[in-house]
């Protein structure tokens, strides 16, 4: 996400130094403009070089006309693009705060399956030891009934043997 957001800011490093460009561009237009409006006085003194200026003037004039056409269009093309650039950062912004939520999401789980671990844990303990109580209980009782047989057995057999 870092690389993207890095290719971005890159992206916008380049959009600036082409509007810089475009700046400096448009300042050397202005200059040409100036100058053009200096010829226009230069003109005025000469009644025949009037109109072979006037005629170079109309040429210069459409040159600047289709330049600034383009200029104007190169414009647009870079505010779709300036705005194509927004609606990725939103994008982005968007799928950021997705994580985010997706990730809280992801702790409360885990949190849930590790609180289910230790019941589970606790539970399987005390089950064990019930279990283990109750088997205890048994062999006890089974051990204290064997015990019984085996007295009544040895009795019987001493008065077999008194006899």
């Amino acid at each position: 996400m870092e690389n993207t957001l890095q290719q971005i800011l890159n992206e916008l490093k380049e959009v600036r130094s082409d509007i810089s460009i475009l700046k400096n561009g448009q300042h050397g237009l202005d200059q040409n403009q100036q100058e053009v409006l200096a010829d226009f006085g230069e003109l005025k003194d000469g009644q025949q070089r009037l109109v072979q200026s006037q005629l170079e003037m109309r040429s210069d004039i459409e040159e600047l006309k289709v330049g600034q056409q383009r200029l104007d269009l190169s414009q647009q093309q870079i505010r779709s693009d300036i705005s194509e650039l927004k609606v990725g950062q939103q994008r982005l912004v968007q799928d950021q705060q997705e994580t985010r939520t997706n990730f809280g999401e992801l702790k409360a789980g885990q949190q849930r399956i590790e609180q289910g671990l230790e019941q589970l844990q606790k539970n399987l303990v005390e089950t064990l030891g019930e279990y283990t109580e109750k088997i205890v209980d048994h062999v006890d009782d089974k051990t204290a009934a064997l015990n019984k047989r085996v007295f009544d057995v040895e009795t019987v057999v001493q008065r077999i043997s008194r006899q």
